[in-house]
């Protein structure tokens, strides 16, 4: 899992996808993933990608943020140039033994 790092909002938002509980991009100059926790309830919005390279699952990981609400995190990542990405988001709910939100759909993003 990596934990994302302090950011401003992304420059490219053609990649995002907004549930109300966190909104997630994906800037592919840099293959840069930015997360905004949207809720101000001690939750830490998470997305799980998925990179395929010739039509096979090639690596998987998972990037949170944890700097909490209004707050833009950034995980700077580097997948080969050709390769599919997928990416869904969800929350843990650090309040109530780490339960999760209900994931949003996948959304290919590369």
């Amino acid at each position: 899992m990596d934990y994302a790092e302090a950011s401003g909002a992304p420059s490219d938002t053609s990649h995002c996808v907004t549930q109300y509980w966190a909104k997630t991009c994906y800037v592919a100059a840099g293959d840069k993933w930015y997360i905004l926790d949207r809720m101000d309830d001690g939750g830490r919005p998470f997305i799980r990608w998925e990179n395929y390279k010739d039509g096979a699952l090639y690596r998987t990981g998972i990037c949170s943020n944890r700097l909490g609400f209004n707050h833009w995190a950034v995980c700077n990542k580097d997948y080969y140039e050709s390769s599919i990405l997928w990416v869904r988001q969800n929350v843990w709910k650090i309040s109530t033994n780490n339960e999760m939100y209900d994931w949003s759909d996948w959304f290919k993003v590369q």
